[in-house]
């Protein structure tokens, strides 16, 4: 059985960190070759939204969303210590609250981006909804903070194993 919460309690600890790279803000980067597209435009691009009309717009809510994003990352990252505090330490009665509170935290986070994503979709013409399910898993993950040290880490992938360009950092990623 302890077995079981260990693995659980490293996975809950890990499943973040695959939905990220470790590098610095809105930016991206951290390769060789050309430079990359911030997680904005890269979900941007996603969608081929008008630059002129869709775009400005889809950006405010983006800072919007990421400024409401930053205190609830950087709650994910106290929790998924303290949840792996908890297992490492032996402490079985603070394995299931600091799951729960994690849990709720990373809860929050989805809804965050769930909200956001809902704002830009009810302005999407037809053919660029076609596009939405791409979109919407360069979106994931968005807004969090990384814990990995800069320079370290690789590519991000998204939820649902697509590749996101650039990664957020500070400001807004898990």
């Amino acid at each position: 059985m302890k077995v079981i919460v260990i693995v659980t309690a490293l996975v809950l600890a890990a499943a973040p960190l695959h939905a990220q790279r470790g590098g610095g803000g809105f930016g991206g980067g951290g390769g060789f070759g050309a430079p990359q597209a911030s997680p904005f435009q890269a979900f941007a691009d996603a969608l081929g939204l008008d630059k002129k009309t869709q775009t400005p717009q889809a950006e405010a809510w983006f800072t919007a969303a990421a400024a409401e994003a930053a205190p609830v990352a950087q709650q994910i990252l106290t929790l998924r210590q303290n949840l792996l505090n908890a297992e490492v330490g032996g402490q079985p009665g603070d394995v299931k609250p600091a799951s729960d509170a994690y849990k709720s935290a990373v809860a929050k986070m989805v809804a965050i981006e769930a909200a956001y994503f809902a704002k830009v979709y009810a302005t999407l013409k037809p053919n660029q909804q076609a596009k939405a399910e791409k979109a919407f898993d360069v979106l994931s993950g968005i807004f969090r903070v990384s814990s990995t040290p800069r320079g370290f880490g690789g590519r991000a992938t998204g939820g649902r194993g697509g590749q996101r360009p650039g990664g957020a950092g500070e400001g807004g990623d898990q």
